[in-house]
């Protein structure tokens, strides 16, 4: 089963993750694989590309974050030790040389790609980390049934997104930074600021018959969400019309994310070929 998997801001490089402790770089064009990155001694939970240098970050159970070369992925570049459990989620600040990781205790943890140092340590039960894109102004943390809106600088809580009657599983941006979503078992909620700086929901779909466990906006088209499901792999979700949701058939995929100038049918091939 893959657990978790990220395409290159060039589209170029298909990165996934499975329960092997291995994580696999695959040329999407061909999907061919490209290499194998073996260093994890546990299961690796999250990876992600840089959308500013050709660097790869993975974050495992074994309590370690490691960065990789995309141009020579079979040494990694650094590892980062300091968390005391296993590593749930991480991700690259848009801007900086910056990686934020969250762990099982809640503990988030900024470090220095450049320094190998670690920046900035601060606890707000995150299980999942996403920063805004572009700007970064916001860093957006899965809490229980609840996403923290944290300034990405100081970290100060902005507002607390509330509504999600279980655990959330996931969030993601869409490609401005102005929607936000976040999926729990049986719902998916659309957030975005309104006016006076306080966030809403904008749309929710909830669902008795199908288990979401991912989320991820369409590059180019926010009206448009993928969901990861048990039941079904993967679902479309027209986020300005929640009453229509697309469902297609297929294994489990419990991390999912678009390349731009793909299709969903194209998407999902790709998913299913990495898991061979």
């Amino acid at each position: 089963m893959v657990i978790a998997c990220h395409f290159s801001a060039d589209g170029k490089l298909l990165a996934t993750s499975d329960h092997d402790k291995k994580a696999v770089l695959w040329h999407t064009n061909t999907l061919e694989g490209k290499a194998t990155l073996e260093e994890h001694t546990s299961v690796i939970t999250d990876i992600r590309f840089s959308p500013c240098m050709m660097r790869l970050a993975t974050s495992s159970l074994d309590k370690t974050v490691r960065v990789w070369d995309t141009n020579n992925p079979h040494t990694s570049l650094c590892k980062f030790t300091r968390h005391n459990c296993g590593v749930m989620s991480l991700d690259f600040h848009p801007n900086k040389d910056i990686v934020c990781s969250s762990d099982a205790n809640g503990e988030i943890k900024y470090w220095s790609v450049n320094s190998g140092g670690c920046a900035t340590v601060f606890k707000d039960c995150a299980c999942q980390v996403r920063f805004q894109p572009l700007i970064a102004r916001f860093l957006a943390a899965a809490t229980a049934n609840a996403v923290l809106i944290l300034d990405a600088e100081t970290q100060t809580c902005y507002h607390t997104l509330k509504g999600h009657q279980e655990p959330i599983h996931s969030v993601c941006w869409d490609h401005s930074g102005e929607l936000l979503a976040s999926v729990s078992d049986k719902s998916v909620r659309i957030w975005t600021m309104g006016t006076g700086n306080e966030w809403v929901c904008l749309n929710e779909h909830k669902s008795d018959s199908h288990k979401f466990h991912s989320c991820v906006f369409h590059p180019t088209q926010s009206s448009v969400l993928v969901l990861g499901c048990y039941q079904a792999s993967c679902s479309s979700f027209n986020t300005q019309h929640p009453a229509q949701i697309h469902f297609l058939n297929s294994n489990v995929v419990t991390y999912s994310h678009w390349r731009p100038g793909t299709s969903l049918t194209t998407l999902q091939s790709a998913y299913l070929h990495s898991k061979e």
